[in-house]
């Protein structure tokens, strides 16, 4: 089974227990095209995202994370990076690359 056809649960837990729906429409396949900040260029590089796992892809390798409402929290050995993607609908997103808290730059993510 690929990665993109994996289901999985639509909801994530935010700070206190709360659960926190999962934006609609962000499964798929994304394109990456850095805007600003402390950003490599990102036309090498894909999202996939599906449920609430997804990863990153750079040059083939991947690196892993998991979707929390609006984020996606990256695990080893990227701790401390989270992508805050606005709310959106349609095939482009805008995003928020922060480390430990603070906006490292932005970028655009479009649907493939």
């Amino acid at each position: 089974m690929g990665f993109a056809n994996r289901t999985r649960a639509r909801t994530g837990s935010a700070r206190g227990g709360e659960s926190v729906p999962e934006p609609a429409g962000l499964d798929g396949r994304w394109r990456l095209e850095r805007l600003d900040g402390f950003l490599p260029p990102l036309g090498f590089m894909r999202k996939e995202i599906a449920g609430s796992r997804g990863r990153t892809l750079v040059g083939g390798v991947p690196f892993r994370f998991r979707v929390a409402g609006r984020e996606l929290r990256y695990r080893v050995p990227l701790i401390g990076l989270v992508d805050v993607v606005d709310a959106g609908e349609g095939d482009t997103r805008r995003g928020q690359a922060r480390l430990f808290g603070r906006t490292v730059g932005s970028f655009l993510m479009t649907r493939e």
